[in-house]
């Protein structure tokens, strides 16, 4: 069973022309097969936004500083991310992959400025 599911998402990642990265409007407007695919990837996201701002951390330039007990589920990243876009749909491109509006959202989400 468990390697039927590993052949099934193997086959729907290569399927899709681009696998190494989601796109804006890939992510806003899924094909079914992938809209579950598409939550794990933003959770992917955010945990490499995290684990980059915890290394620039360390140097005393964090990107963001969000709060150390918050967890957000693919729903919250989404809605953080789409607020965003929503508010600077003119520096938002549908081919822009999906990480760069997440960090962008995340800085202004949680901005260290005190």
């Amino acid at each position: 069973m468990e390697r039927a599911i590993i052949l099934i998402v193997a086959v729907l990642v290569c399927n899709r022309a681009d696998a190494q990265s989601v796109r804006l409007k890939e992510y806003f407007h899924p094909t079914p097969k992938f809209k579950l695919l598409d939550k794990a990837f933003i959770a992917g996201v955010k945990d490499g936004l995290m684990a980059y701002n915890a290394a620039m951390e360390k140097n005393g330039r964090a990107l963001f500083c969000m709060p150390p007990k918050l967890a957000l589920t693919a729903e919250q990243l989404e809605e953080i991310m789409m607020r965003w876009v929503e508010k600077n749909r003119a520096k938002v491109t549908d081919e822009m992959p999906i990480s760069l509006p997440l960090l962008l959202a995340f800085e202004e989400t949680f901005s260290c400025q005190k």
